[in-house]
């Protein structure tokens, strides 16, 4: 815990670099220590914030951290998923058909507790539909709608990941219903007030800094860097 207030948030992205990440702060832990905090005490919560990257957070500092990045992650995952619903040929209502599609996976995720990306998509058909991603690039695939809902979903923080599939360097995760992981995170905060306090942690471990390298580290827009920054005692 001490490692990860020291920076804020461990970067998470690959599963693997957090732990290590730890044991180079912290030479007296373990992998144990770390699987400890993060799936029996769950004092470290791996959440998707920040420029939509994953990182493991302390349990504190989860509701903050969705709050803060309500409009920079969790808003353009929305609008990316419905315009994908609409150039996919599914719907020409790509909001409209997103709710819906919502709807049925959280009804699922309510009363499932953990739970894999291919068990939601056979939750329902509407979940088990397919969109075109990448499309005239390389890399264009297609993905079920479950699984875009779920990086939707972790970005709102209705979601979160639970336990690996295999070991601690597994990039496959269970997932769970943010409150039945941790019930006692307390009320989210306001967006202006949860991201003044981010602001705050992130410049009292890694200041002196500019307001781009905060805007960087964020994801904010530049508005929204200067009025968190607004609300801070700075020099």
């Amino acid at each position: 815990m001490d490692a990860a207030r020291a920076v804020v948030a461990l970067h998470s992205t690959d599963p693997a670099s957090m732990p290590v990440s730890v044991l180079a702060r912290a030479p007296a832990a373990s992998i144990t220590d770390v699987e400890r905090a993060l799936y029996e005490e769950r004092s470290l919560i791996r959440v998707l914030a920040m420029r939509r990257t994953v990182f493991a957070v302390p349990a504190e500092l989860v509701q903050a951290c969705f709050a803060a990045t309500a409009d920079s992650v969790a808003g353009p995952q929305r609008r990316q998923l419905e315009k994908l619903l609409v150039a996919s040929g599914v719907t020409d209502d790509g909001a409209g058909w997103l709710a819906r599609a919502r709807a049925a996976a959280m009804e699922f995720v309510e009363s499932s507790g953990e739970f894999t990306s291919r068990e939601l998509a056979a939750a329902d058909p509407l979940l088990a539909v397919r969109v075109q991603v990448g499309v005239g690039t390389a890399n264009a695939t297609t993905q079920s709608v479950a699984s875009r809902l779920l990086t939707l979903l972790s970005s709102e923080g209705a979601v979160v990941r639970a336990r690996p599939a295999g070991g601690w360097t597994s990039t496959q995760f269970r997932w769970t219903a943010l409150e039945s992981w941790r019930a006692d995170l307390g009320d989210r905060p306001a967006p202006e007030v949860a991201a003044a306090e981010l602001a705050g942690r992130w410049l009292r471990s890694h200041g002196p800094a500019t307001a781009a390298d905060l805007q960087w580290w964020t994801g904010w827009t530049k508005r929204l860097t200067i009025a968190a920054l607004g609300r801070l005692d700075t020099v």
